[in-house]
């Protein structure tokens, strides 16, 4: 350090100066990055959104697509594949377990045809003990 006082508090000055102004450009990048960050998350809340719709859409599509093939006595809502597929997911159980589960929360097939049940046996792992093994035996036998 130099022994002159001026040129020693110049120097801290410019430090302490150089410091402020590189936290400032810090605070500003920082800034301009949440901003960033927000926006995207915005837009990907868009994009969830959107996506959302469309599988409402397409599962509504389907749905009637179920009643104009099977007719309006057997309503497609009660044997939506898609939601039991969902369900099975969505839950930590074996998928012959889930099955069994969301059968008995949707009126155990009640308003599906015996091709619609046959269906969930080939799409499912359902193994001879679960319980949607039975609810569906007894159902397709009553077809």
């Amino acid at each position: 350090m130099s022994k002159n006082p001026l040129a020693t508090g110049l120097l801290v000055a410019a430090i302490l100066g150089t410091s402020q102004h590189a936290s400032a450009q810090t605070t500003e990048h920082d800034a301009t990055k949440i901003k960033r960050l927000e926006a995207t998350i915005e837009q990907l809340t868009l994009q969830l959104a959107k996506t959302v719709e469309e599988r409402n859409r397409l599962r509504d599509a389907l749905s009637r697509e179920f009643v104009h093939q099977y007719g309006e006595g057997r309503n497609a809502l009660g044997c939506d594949i898609v939601a039991a597929q969902d369900f099975a997911r969505n839950h930590a159980y074996r998928e012959g377990i889930a099955l069994g589960l969301w059968l008995e929360e949707n009126g155990k097939g009640q308003d599906c045809t015996r091709n619609q049940l046959e269906s969930f046996t080939e799409t499912f792992d359902i193994r001879p003990d679960d319980v949607a093994r039975k609810i569906l035996e007894d159902e397709i036998s009553t077809r």
